[in-house]
């Protein structure tokens, strides 16, 4: 069967003198999944067909049509505007990170989205997203997240948080935030770096140290406070010394059955 009429191409599967081809690749109309990651691409055919692609490591600035695409992995190539990547109406799993984008096309079934490394000022609604990588970039704000479940958006400009009730873990240490939403089901948080963070109105758990509301029963299994600007009840930590304080020193056994890994360090 020649290359152009498979409905399957992986590289490593190829002949010799098949895998020349993949410098530029010939029409492939009738391919539903292409691997061709890790060569040394600067230009892709239409792949009208194309349902999973996998083009990573390449050095393409540009996709082509992929209006099938549920699962792209275009992630450490020189793609830069929204331009040059293609609309994909039926996309659920987007790996875009490290590359140049400053846009997202709309993403209406996105599951799950990874945009790390990138130049991004602001996402697309994502409301089926349940997976959001998107730190390193240039975000400010975050489209709503009523489905997101891990939401890793550290390292922006980020000075609040969307709603978050099904978040489980986040991270959103080193950005601008002044506060963080209610968080019901977070088992892990990572806050550190962000120096306008106050924590009056954080937990309620029995001392004050306010955290959102993180639900009488919720346990922790790890938060990371680093350079804490203000703490209002110190009776939270009536145990500890301020300072350089470790997850080896004794909390109240309350706080120990709500919170298995704590960590405060630089307290300010």
């Amino acid at each position: 069967m020649s290359i152009e009429t498979r409905e399957t191409i992986t590289y490593s599967e190829l002949t010799d003198d098949e895998k020349h081809i993949f410098q530029h690749l010939p029409e492939l109309l009738q391919c539903q999944k292409l691997y061709c990651g890790n060569n040394q691409l600067i230009h892709l055919p239409d792949l009208p067909q194309c349902q999973r692609f996998w083009c990573d490591h390449n050095q393409l600035t540009h996709l082509p049509d992929l209006s099938q695409c549920q699962h792209l992995h275009c992630h450490n190539n020189y793609l830069s505007t929204v331009t040059h990547l293609p609309e994909l109406p039926h996309c659920q799993y987007l790996y875009c990170h490290n590359n140049q984008l400053t846009h997202l096309p709309k993403l209406p079934q996105c599951l799950e989205l990874w945009c790390c490394g990138n130049q991004l000022t602001h996402l697309p609604d994502l409301p089926q997203c349940q997976d959001l990588g998107c730190c390193v970039n240039q975000l400010t704000h975050l489209p709503e997240l009523p489905q997101c479940q891990h939401l890793g958006c550290d390292h922006n400009q980020l000075t609040h948080l969307p709603e978050l009730p099904q978040c489980q873990h986040l991270y959103c240490h080193n950005n601008q935030l002044t506060h963080l939403p209610d968080l019901p089901q977070c088992q892990i948080l990572s806050c550190s770096e962000n120096p306008n963070l106050y924590y009056s109105k954080l937990l309620s758990i029995r001392y004050g140290l306010s955290f959102p509301s993180l639900g009488q029963h919720q346990h922790f299994k790890q938060i990371w406070f680093h350079r804490i600007k203000q703490i209002h009840t110190l009776r939270f930590v009536r145990k500890l010394k301020l300072g350089a304080l470790d997850t080896n020193q004794t909390l109240d056994r309350y706080l120990r059955d709500q919170i298995i890994n704590l960590s405060l360090t630089e307290v300010l």
